[in-house]
């Protein structure tokens, strides 16, 4: 076996086919092209292969616009971002360099490379375009401003695109909740109406223990994609910050909005995050941390937040935060000691033991013991054989009926299932030799019952 490459980024490119409908002014077309030192003539070939593929494509199927194109050596997914603007991402396939009979040859992985979660990850990347920008059709008569505004905001987010770690969570962009016992739900709860209530420029709030949603009174629309935002960029890059020997320690920090020096010694707020909600509503993002607890606000845009502002609410929710972060550390402790049993074909603690992935389509909700966090630092439990076959077992979903059942059994004598029903889907991953179909079924259903008692309902 010789050297290997994973899935790469190759291009990355928007266009609108109207502001360059004339012989001569296809360049007009091209509003924005990673790499950036690609030349003129280059871009202009592949969006006018793109825009021939649409076109042609469209003629078999005018209600469903081609989403990828196949090659041996790329894949390019195409998605119409909004009203006549297109968004591309080609990536280079993964690849294996092999020797066969003294010859040095590459054998191309297609198979490897899964359409419906590299779709996903270009439908989530505009949708953090629009966050931080709002709507493209609302700038539509300023074709250079646009420009601008896509490089700026794709010059920050390229490099933080993990997609040789990209899976089946990037196609469910879901968000992990922090379950809890009624009392401490009840006085986290209580923070967030006394937060409100003294500051009423708050429009909304979420509160999040260490990389889990526990409160949220934000659209889940709005949230799925803050919670994506915090867990994946923002807080990472504050905790380098935070563990450096020079900082000085303190009960709270905000993430977003002036340093803590600023809000003590009255200096200028730093510039803080606006963010354009999908109700229209225009907010800033505040963010603040307390030991592994994080309180995120949105406030109303009509009134630019002031260092007096930032001074009473670092007093109010210093101490308040940590004594809610101390209250979720204990709760989750209770409920490890709690949890359910081992699996009845193997022990939870066992490599080898049932591993799954729980998604809600009402609430977003994700909850996943393959990936052993939520940042998308490629730390899973299963081989990548596996996490690809979850992959598939979701794309054979979308043509079976409402309510069904998928069991897979590998080459290596494990088993992957998917269980779907009432706009909930189960994947499960069983290391289990000598087991058959009946007795997978059985332990699908049990640990069903044993990790989503009352949330996974079927007949």
């Amino acid at each position: 076996m010789g050297s290997t490459s994973d899935v790469s980024l190759l291009n990355l490119y928007y266009f609108n086919s109207a502001y360059g409908p004339r012989e001569g002014e296809e360049e007009k077309k091209v509003l924005y092209y990673y790499p950036s030192q690609t030349d003129v003539e280059t871009k202009i070939k592949n969006v006018g292969l793109t825009e021939a593929i649409i076109k042609f494509t469209d003629t078999f199927n005018p209600s469903k616009p081609c989403e990828a194109l196949h090659t041996q050596k790329t894949r390019q997914i195409i998605h119409q971002a909004e009203p006549g603007f297109w968004a591309v991402m080609t990536l280079l396939v993964p690849t294996i360099n092999k020797t066969k009979d003294g010859q040095d040859y590459t054998e191309y992985q297609n198979d490897d490379v899964n359409d419906s979660v590299y779709l996903a990850v270009l439908k989530q990347c505009h949708l953090m375009f629009q966050l931080f920008n709002g709507n493209l059709t609302c700038l539509a008569d300023n074709p250079t401003q646009i420009k601008n505004m896509l490089d700026q905001f794709y010059s920050r987010f390229i490099p933080t695109l993990k997609l040789q770690h990209s899976d089946l969570l990037d196609i469910f962009a879901g968000m992990q909740f922090l379950p809890l016992d009624a009392n401490t739900f009840l006085h986290v709860q209580c923070l967030v109406n006394k937060v409100e209530a003294s500051f009423p420029t708050v429009h909304s709030s979420a509160i999040l223990f260490n990389d889990q949603l526990v409160w949220s009174g934000i659209d889940p629309c709005d949230m799925q994609l803050i919670f994506h935002y915090l867990v994946t960029n923002l807080l990472p890059n504050f905790l380098e910050t935070e563990i450096e020997p020079s900082r000085p320690r303190v009960v709270g920090r905000y993430v977003t909005g002036p340093a803590t020096s600023a809000v003590k010694d009255e200096l200028s707020c730093s510039s803080i995050p606006r963010l354009f909600l999908s109700s229209g509503q225009n907010v800033y993002l505040v963010v603040y941390k307390s030991m592994n607890a994080t309180s995120c606000l949105l406030l109303d845009s009509y009134s630019t937040p002031t260092p007096e502002f930032f001074r009473r609410l670092d007093a109010f929710l210093g101490s308040r935060l940590a004594q809610i972060s101390e209250e979720l550390a204990a709760s989750c402790s209770k409920s490890s000691i709690q949890s359910p049993g081992s699996s009845s074909l193997g022990s939870s603690l066992s490599p080898d033991s049932p591993k799954f992935i729980y998604y809600n389509t009402l609430n977003r909700a994700t909850k996943s013991t393959i990936h052993l966090d939520g940042r998308k630092c490629g730390l899973v439990s299963v081989s990548q054989e596996l996490i690809k076959l979850l992959g598939d077992v979701h794309s054979d979903k979308e043509r079976l009926k409402a309510c069904s059942e998928v069991i897979l059994k590998t080459k290596n004598d494990s088993w992957v299932a998917g269980k779907f029903a009432n706009l909930r889907e189960f994947y499960v991953v069983l290391n289990t030799k000598n087991a058959n179909l009946i007795e997978i079924s059985d332990e699908v259903k049990r640990m069903c019952d044993l990790h989503l008692k009352s949330i996974f309902f079927t007949d």
